[in-house]
């Protein structure tokens, strides 16, 4: 911070050497002082409005970062219901293939048990045909 001279020394008609080489020259004491106080009140106002500042900044900052992450966590979202919503259909369609299968196998089984039940019967006809002729 760069030093300031400041004169006051209550010759307000009279400009001295001293006056000359300040950086800021008050009339009388009490100038001085008023002036003073309208820099620390003047500093004190910028404070709090650097202040206010910062915390709008602080607000904007966790509101982008909230949004953001709100953003992310959606996205997540969509991307885990588009892999839960797949993940559903293939379960369904190995369902229906599986159950096509044993169908099919089903009616397989059926169709021999059918044969097996004729071919079993002509043979039970004819043991009991050739046990009568003997």
């Amino acid at each position: 911070m760069k030093q300031v001279t400041v004169t006051a020394i209550g010759h307000t008609v009279d400009e001295t050497l001293l006056d000359k080489l300040a950086d800021k020259r008050f009339h009388l004491p009490h100038d001085y002082g008023a002036g003073l106080n309208a820099t620390a009140e003047k500093l004190s106002h910028e404070r709090s409005n650097s202040r206010a500042l910062l915390i709008d900044e602080v607000k904007k900052d966790m509101t982008k970062q909230f949004s953001e992450q709100v953003e992310t966590l959606e996205k997540q979202l969509k991307k885990k219901n588009k892999e839960f919503t797949e993940a559903q259909t293939i379960y369904k369609e190995q369902v229906e293939s599986h159950n096509k299968i044993f169908t099919d196998q089903l009616k397989v089984r059926n169709e021999e048990f059918q044969k097996l039940q004729v071919t079993s019967g002509k043979q039970l006809e004819d043991l009991q045909k050739n046990f009568q002729e003997q």
